[in-house]
């Protein structure tokens, strides 16, 4: 049944109100970890020092009044003591002197919104979400950011359109363009089938090209696009929240694996080749990742009840994954 104009605010704040308790992660506290584990420390009070090269910037969800506050901690010892920064946020990312802080603000409605924040951490800019937050992405150069919004109540397993994405100007903190306008394309014929929506940009260096997914039919898409020419095209079938190494050669991504229960696997793509490479985490993940250098990709993954911790692991299907940091998800690299 359609939403009346009337309804859909009171419709979108709920949502709201359920996505910013699941991205506490309290629906999987299967995943545990003793307190002794490595990588849990105290977050220090805002010192308004602003955000410099080799850093980590995540939200900490260490229960306690912290929780859900943005941090900051060098890498050199991500898993020691950390800054608050001033800002909470349900999901964040930052590159090139700008970041994006994606949040549900809790009242008789809720209502969602993406903050822009500069490098001293100062919200230039706020934008009201005509949806529920689900990914946020800011180019290498600090000139664009995307963001991603469920827009039904649908699982997706479904095959309605469930998401909408917004291209933004980080400096005059306005909506660009929306993907599900641009002109896509399939081996070179259109592309528009009726439930059809974006989710989960990456940029290239020159803040213009992008890859994304393009969920339609039931099925995933990459697709590489231009954000001036307002055009994409599909490049790949399955895959799910891309993120572009830094070397611009590969993109990590997830996939569904067969399982008794659905099960997204951390996969690598090749560009030049094509090749595919699984990962060594073996379990569920739900995150679009942050690459750490060109060997490695951050991730959160829940344990506990309402916490969560990010975790490291090559990029090239060796070794095995390692904790980088307990408390934490939404990792960012400030480079």
């Amino acid at each position: 049944m359609s939403t009346s104009p009337l309804r859909r605010p009171l419709v979108i704040g709920v949502l709201c109100a359920l996505a910013a308790a699941g991205l506490g992660y309290a629906a999987f506290s299967r995943y545990r970890m003793p307190e002794s584990e490595p990588g849990r420390a105290a977050v220090a009070p805002r010192t308004g020092v602003p955000a410099a090269d080799q850093q980590l910037l995540f939200r900490t969800t260490a229960l306690g009044p912290s929780y859900g506050h943005l941090v900051l901690t060098p890498l050199t010892g991500a898993g020691g003591p950390a800054r608050d920064v001033g800002l909470t946020c349900d999901r964040v990312h930052f590159a090139g002197g700008h970041g994006i802080c994606l949040s549900a603000d809790r009242g008789a409605v809720t209502t969602c919104s993406a903050a822009l924040f500069d490098k001293g951490f100062a919200v230039r800019h706020t934008l009201a979400l005509r949806g529920v937050p689900s990914r946020a992405r800011v180019a290498p150069d600090g000139r664009r950011g995307a963001v991603s919004v469920f827009v039904k109540a649908e699982s997706y397993e479904g095959g309605a359109t469930l998401t909408r994405t917004s291209i933004i100007d980080m400096a005059a903190g306005g909506t660009i363009a929306e993907l599900e306008q641009f002109a896509v394309s399939r081996d070179g014929m259109p592309f528009r089938p009726a439930d059809f929506g974006f989710r989960g940009v990456t940029f290239g260096r020159d803040g213009n090209r992008f890859y994304a997914t393009l969920r339609a039919r039931g099925a995933t898409y990459l697709v590489q696009g231009d954000v001036d020419a307002r055009t994409a095209r599909v490049i790949a079938d399955d895959v799910d929240c891309p993120s572009l190494s830094p070397d611009e050669t590969r993109i990590a991504f997830l996939r569904r694996v067969p399982d008794d229960r659905p099960v997204s696997r951390l996969h690598v793509l090749t560009l030049a080749t094509g090749a595919v490479t699984p990962l060594a985490e073996m379990r569920s993940v739900d995150d679009q990742v942050e690459w750490l250098d060109d060997r490695r990709i951050l991730y959160g993954l829940p344990h506990g009840s309402g916490s969560s911790a990010i975790w490291a692991v090559a990029s090239d299907g060796t070794g095995g994954p390692v904790m980088l940091r307990a408390d934490a998800y939404s990792p960012a690299v400030v480079r």
